[in-house]
C-alpha cells in the first residue's frame, strides 16, 4: 500500500486551478502545484480558519511543519485564483499576505 487517499468533489473551476501534467516512465498524470497542494490541504482541513498572521506562522511552522523557504517560490497568482472561487476566502487572502510579508522580509 503507498497511502491513504481521500477522494472530495469540488467544482470544476476550483479543481483545475494549479494542477499540471506530468509524464513519467510512460505514464502521463495530472499533479497539483506545490501552492494547489497546500491551499487544498488548508481548505479541507475541517475547522481549519486562519484569520491573522500570528496563527497563519504557527499552523505553517510548528502545526505542519511546513518549509517556510519554500513559500519565497510560491506563485501567488494559483492561491488567488483558488481564493476567488474557495469557501475559505478570507484563509486564503491571509495566506497570500503572509506569503507577500515573508518576501519582504
Amino acid at each position: 500500500m503507498v497511502g491513504t487517499f481521500n477522494y472530495i468533489h469540488v467544482p470544476s473551476r476550483y479543481y483545475n486551478i494549479g494542477v499540471t501534467m506530468k509524464e513519467s516512465a510512460g505514464a502521463t498524470f495530472m499533479i497539483a502545484t506545490p501552492e494547489k497542494a497546500l491551499v487544498d490541504f488548508m481548505v479541507f482541513t475541517p475547522n481549519l480558519n486562519l484569520r491573522f498572521q500570528t496563527a497563519m506562522r504557527e499552523y505553517l511552522e510548528d502545526d505542519i511543519r511546513f518549509d517556510m523557504d519554500a513559500l519565497l517560490n510560491f506563485d501567488l497568482g494559483i492561491i488567488k485564483e483558488c481564493a476567488k472561487v474557495s469557501r475559505k476566502k478570507t484563509m486564503l487572502n491571509q495566506l497570500i499576505k503572509f506569503i507577500e510579508n515573508e518576501r519582504n522580509i
